[in-house]
């Protein structure tokens, strides 16, 4: 079996010897131009080229897809309680005091925090035009104490705007934390805006007018948190303001009250001491006519 191992193994080399051979001989029967150009590094090459057309072919007959959507974001620091900012911002009725250039806000029930699936609508401005856009609450995070860390509040519009139907995506993510400095209440918030339904001239449109749109759109973004925080911020003195006339006044309070008491345990603690004396005086009164008695009694008895 080791002889038949041995004489297999010798073959085998015997016919890469012979196939080496014969290669080498093809190649040099070949010219230098034809040996060069069917080398290995051009034949490569040629792969890599041939594969990248096919590919540019095929990408070019594949239908074209709808351009996605351009979110435009915008965010702001607030000075505030994160409960104050969610109620003030999730309230329909207080929008036309922040929010784009809104005029009117109408629906059932705007007078509160919106809760998910609650309609209301708005005319607001859009490219600085008017527009009445249909909302519905689809996202609400309530914080559930001052120490909440994270809120969000989302609504869905839709609108008809320079002849085409608008689809509207409004998100505003809070966050909560306090000054670095102070380590008074303050809150991170961001407000992202989607539309969709725009192509040339439209939000997500590379044309002229649609960078303009996106321009305008962010600047109003902007104006929206800027007057949010004053208006939050001017709110919050007030409400700080408030309480800290309600807690002067809990204090005088308290302090009349003790004043109060105090002056009446002085009142009877004299009035104490007025008893003890008539005591004092009646006691000794009635010591001096017992001493009385017992003189004349004996001076009776002596007698």
């Amino acid at each position: 079996q080791d002889e038949r191992e041995a004489r297999e193994e010798l073959s085998r080399r015997e016919r890469r010897r012979r196939q080496q051979l014969q290669e080498r001989g093809k190649r040099e029967a070949m010219p230098e131009w034809l040996q060069a150009a069917t080398g290995t590094l051009p034949m490569l090459l040629v792969s890599v080229l041939a594969t990248a057309g096919m590919m540019y072919y095929a990408r070019s007959k594949m239908p074209s897809k709808p351009p996605a959507l351009k979110g435009i974001t915008t965010s702001l620091v607030i000075d505030a309680n994160i409960k104050h900012v969610y109620d003030y911002l999730s309230t329909p009725d207080f929008r036309t005091e922040y929010h784009m250039g809104s005029m009117e806000v109408t629906g059932p029930a705007i007078d509160h925090s919106a809760h998910v699936g609650e309609l209301f609508v708005e005319e607001l401005v859009l490219d600085d035009e008017p527009a009445i856009v249909d909302w519905v609450v689809i996202d609400r995070e309530f914080p559930s104490s001052d120490k909440s860390a994270r809120a969000s509040f989302g609504v869905e519009g839709k609108t008809k705007f320079k002849g085409k139907i608008l689809h509207l995506h409004e998100i505003f993510r809070i966050r909560a934390g306090l000054h670095q400095f102070a380590k008074t209440p303050q809150v991170h918030i961001e407000m992202e805006v989607l539309v969709d339904g725009g192509s040339k001239g439209g939000l997500n449109g590379n044309d002229d007018a649609s960078k303009r749109w996106r321009r305008s759109l962010k600047q109003s973004m902007k104006d929206t948190l800027s007057l949010m925080r004053s208006r939050v911020e001017e709110e919050e003195k007030r409400l700080l303001a408030v309480q800290q006339e309600e807690e002067a006044q809990a204090r005088a309070r308290k302090a009349e009250k003790n004043a109060s008491a105090q002056k009446e345990k002085m009142a009877s603690a004299e009035k104490e001491k007025k008893a003890n004396a008539e005591q004092e005086k009646e006691k000794a009164k009635k010591g001096g006519a017992e001493k009385d008695k017992k003189g004349k009694d004996k001076k009776k008895a002596k007698k």
